[in-house]
């Protein structure tokens, strides 16, 4: 059957070398993006008590039920070059010997970068066809290229964490907020939890950054079917907290919000749930007796926000901002786009040239206050690296369907 759908996509993708046959494939085969205000008017996708978005001022730090909240292991993973294998890093750990100069107290600036490295689900039904396998050997070894202090990845499965966990520069240079079973010694009584089936978020945080705490949050989201609403959790998003120099502590957030077009009301639900739980006025106390919060002085959101179009840039509100229209006000929009179906060589090969959208689905917002430690310095689209091509039906595929973003951030 596998040879089978691969000879059809085969026969599929000559025949779209045809002129003019590719442009008439799309008249009945481009993905639709439907208006924003059908999509923001659906009364189904969130489950709170106050269903309707109150506004930021009455919403933010309000906090979430206990069942949203998980904590992970308050440092990480750390790798354990003497015991071979991942074990829960201790807390606060010194800056490790690859990287002597590496003094918290010294920071100047810290690296983000956020990456969807795209599931192996398309080459489920049609084998080769996005490559997965030598695609995320790519990705792996590029982590070293861009050397992030900090990396939040999307769609990472069981496989690709193993990967990550085997890498040698993954090793060295980071935590990580979750590890594969295989990765961890026999001995090691430390539970392994899961927030990746099928697939989820994972961020690593370079060891010379002071990580205080890791949490997972999920939303409860609700889809209405024919005769019910139903109820589903989200993946769950993760969150770094960060001691910097000073007393004060930033959040990291590596986040992946409902994908598919139509499901802006259950996006804006995670992001709202995010904005609940983030108590960025710095005050240790807890906010709200209603709910959980971390209360830091800032907070940094990063992830594929799968926001199809600009008109869901509503409900990025103050005090966070957009970090690429902050810092590039001038940028023409082809230079956002994370998504571009015109140059994206995986795009072409997952839809057969018939998906030519063009979206800034991937973001980095950040939280602006007075007293902030971080200052939004630069950001850029990332990642654009192709794989050799492998056959006539493979254009030398880039990394992912998506395209990198990475932010630096000077500290105050």
């Amino acid at each position: 059957m596998a040879l089978l759908r691969r000879g059809v996509y085969s026969m599929v993708w000559g025949a779209l070398q045809v002129p003019l046959a590719t442009p008439l494939a799309r008249v009945f085969i481009k993905p639709r993006t439907p208006a924003f205000d059908r999509i923001a008017a659906r009364d189904a996708g969130h489950a709170n008590d106050s269903p309707a978005w109150q506004g930021m001022a009455a919403e933010m730090a309000t906090g979430l039920a206990d069942d949203l909240v998980e904590e992970l292991p308050s440092s990480g993973w750390a790798f354990d070059p003497d015991a071979a294998c991942w074990t829960p890093a201790p807390p606060n750990a010194p800056p490790s010997a690859a990287e002597p100069d590496a003094d918290p107290t010294t920071l100047r600036s810290l690296t983000l970068l956020t990456y969807n490295v795209l599931i192996q689900n398309y080459d489920d039904v049609v084998p080769g066809v996005t490559r997965a396998d030598a695609r995320w050997s790519a990705i792996v070894a590029y982590l070293a290229e861009v050397d992030a202090d900090i990396v939040s990845l999307n769609e990472i499965t069981p496989a690709f964490l193993d990967l990550l966990g085997a890498d040698e520069f993954v090793r060295s240079k980071y935590v990580m907020s979750e590890v594969s079973a295989s990765c961890v010694g026999e001995d090691c009584e430390a539970p392994i939890e899961t927030t990746i089936e099928p697939h989820g978020v994972v961020v690593l945080v370079a060891r010379r950054l002071a990580l205080v705490s890791l949490h997972a949050v999920r939303s409860r989201l609700l889809t209405r079917k024919p005769s019910r609403v139903a109820e589903s959790s989200s993946r769950a998003s993760i969150v770094a907290r960060i001691a910097l120099a000073g007393g004060k502590s930033v959040a990291v957030v590596g986040t992946h919000l409902q994908a598919r077009a139509p499901n802006y009301v259950p996006r804006r639900q995670q992001l709202r749930d995010l904005y609940r739980f983030l108590d960025i006025s710095g005050d240790a106390a807890p906010s709200s007796e209603a709910g959980r919060t971390l209360a830091v002085d800032q907070a940094v959101i990063l992830g594929d926000f799968n926001l199809h179009q600009e008109a869901e840039s509503a409900m990025i509100e103050a005090p966070y901002v957009d970090v690429w229209p902050l810092l590039r006000p001038d940028a023409s929009p082809e230079d956002g786009y994370t998504w571009d179906g015109r140059t994206n060589t995986v795009i072409a090969a997952m839809w057969c040239k018939c998906d030519t959208r063009r979206m800034r689905l991937d973001r980095v917002i950040v939280s602006q206050g007075a007293s902030d430690p971080l200052r939004p310095a630069s950001i850029e689209v990332v990642a654009k690296n192709q794989l050799p091509s492998a056959s006539y039906f493979d254009p030398g595929l880039h990394m992912s369907d998506h395209y990198g973003l990475a932010a630096t951030f000077t500290l105050v």
